[in-house]
Formats: structure tokens, C-alpha cells, sequence
């Protein structure tokens, strides 16, 4: 079997990923179908009962992504070369001992930033006090809601998308407008955030692995002082009770994405190695 990533293949995939419970954002569904026709995505059989995602990088390099974790990863790597790709990707660093002479390419662009629920939730500490100051300001000038996003908001939801597309060009917002078409398919949840009555923000993400949830997408109205503060806040503290980590995905990098993300104070960056086979 050879496919073009769809929504056929939605259950095969999931279930490989939760078996899997890699905290990687690439282990999931949503992330997979989401960004199919940027990255090219295809479903290859390996054998009878596992498979490989083929794709391909933003520079145009072919990968495999595996949706097993082999015994031997020697049988992956020939078949990685059967199909002319450059490297596996993403790999656990806890495998890396196991590739002996071949090189492991990690990029920082590529690394997952995890956080703590708790941390994200409250913005205790002198760390935090921006964060803390920021919300206050929001809250004081301004009249704010917000709710659990469903399928009556998906309209306002593109767009709040829409108006944050007019400062981002180069970035997600078709994948983020197919995501709130298509969010209840998808398994995605999220919040709407109003500011004076208009929609103003919103998150959107799904469970990652048994306690690890995923913002896919957070898009506001930047005039708004606050409003990315107050939206990362309130969807953690929306997220399912069993979630103890936030994984906010890579930040391919762009330089103001980094800095913004470092200035929640991850508790890690969540390695992802390229084994180069080519």
C-alpha cells in the first residue's frame, strides 16, 4: 500500500500513536492531516501489519516517519533506502545508542517546547510577572469571555484567523481554518476568547498522549495587550483534567515565534533526531 494521507487513514494512525504515547507533536493525526499537502504525506506499508509515513521536510528532503518502534532498526533503514529518503525522522533520543556508525542530526527548529499545566495555569513566580501584568491589563480595560469553542463559532473562529493572517503571512493559517472546519472529525478542541463583545482569540488542540495535550493553533487579535497570555492561560486551564504537560510544537525557527515561546520558561525542548541514511 501506497496512499496519499487522508481521512481514511485517521483510526489506523491513531491507534499506532497512542500505542506509541511519544510526546513528539508528529505523533498524532490532526498534526499528520493537517499539513499533509505541505510536508506531501503518504502512507506506505512496511509489512503486514505496520507502516511508515513518507514525507518530505520543508527544504523538499525525503523522510520516513515510522509509526512502530522497530527492533531492529537496521530492516527500517533498508527500507528507508528502498525508497530513496534521506533520513527517519523524528527519533527519540532514547534510541540514538542504537544507530551506531550512522549520523543523528537534532535541530533546534525541530524541538517540541513542553511545559508544565500548573505553570501555565497560575504564572507564579517574579518569572512571571509580565504575564501576570498583561492579563491584569486585559481584564481591567476591557470586557472578556471565554467559552469552550464548538461548532456555532467556527465562523467567528475564521475570522479571528483571517485578521491575524493579515500580520502573518508566511505562516499556518490555512491548516489552523481546515482545523475549525473540520475540528469535531479531527477530535480538536479548543476556546473562544470574546474582548468587548467581538471574537477576538482563539486555541485550538487535542490530547497528545495520556498527559500531555498539544496546542495545534493560537491566534489572536494582537491590538489587544494580554490577549496571548490570557488565551495560553485559560486553555490550560480548559484542558482535560489528566493533562499534567502543555506541548506547544516547534518553532520551525522563526525568530519572534522562539522568543515568544521562551517567554513561558519551558521546562525542556523535546529533541527530535534525524537519522541520516543518505
Amino acid at each position: 500500500m501506497r496512499e496519499s494521507l487522508s481521512l481514511q487513514h485517521q483510526t489506523l494512525i491513531s491507534q499506532a500513536c497512542h500505542e506509541l504515547q511519544l510526546p513528539f507533536s508528529e505523533y498524532n493525526f490532526s498534526t499528520l492531516y493537517l499539513f499533509r499537502n505541505k510536508h506531501q504525506y503518504e502512507i506506505l506499508s512496511f509489512d503486514n501489519s505496520r507502516y511508515v509515513i513518507f514525507g518530505r521536510s520543508y527544504q523538499g528532503e525525503p523522510f520516513l516517519l515510522p509509526l512502530f518502534i522497530p527492533e531492529d532498526w537496521s530492516e527500517l533503514i533498508d527500507f528507508g533506502r528502498e525508497q530513496k529518503v534521506s533520513y527517519i525522522f523524528p527519533v527519540h533520543e532514547s534510541y540514538f545508542e542504537q544507530f551506531g556508525e550512522y549520523s543523528i542530526d537534532v535541530r533546534e527548529e525541530e524541538s517540541d517546547y513542553l511545559y508544565k499545566r500548573e505553570a501555565i495555569e497560575r504564572y507564579k513566580g517574579r518569572h512571571y510577572d509580565g504575564h501576570r501584568n498583561a492579563i491584569r491589563h486585559l481584564l481591567t480595560e476591557h470586557r472578556v469571555e471565554i467559552t469552550a469553542f464548538g461548532r456555532d463559532q467556527r465562523d467567528e473562529a475564521s475570522f479571528v484567523v483571517e485578521q491575524w493572517r493579515k500580520d502573518h503571512a508566511q505562516a499556518d493559517a490555512e491548516e489552523c481554518l481546515e482545523a475549525i472546519e473540520k475540528f469535531e472529525l479531527l477530535g480538536i478542541s479548543g476556546v473562544m476568547l470574546y474582548i468587548d463583545g467581538l471574537p477576538s482569540g482563539i486555541l485550538l488542540g487535542e490530547m497528545l498522549t495520556k498527559e500531555i495535550y498539544l496546542n495545534h493553533f493560537i491566534k489572536g487579535i494582537q491590538k489587544y495587550r494580554g490577549i496571548y497570555q490570557y488565551l495560553y492561560q485559560q486553555g490550560a486551564k480548559m484542558a482535560p483534567s489528566c493533562v499534567h504537560m502543555l506541548n506547544w510544537e516547534q518553532d520551525l525557527g522563526i525568530s519572534f515565534l522562539r522568543a515568544a515561546k521562551k517567554m513561558y520558561h519551558p521546562i525542556s525542548l523535546l529533541h527530535k533526531g534525524r537519522v541520516m541514511i543518505a
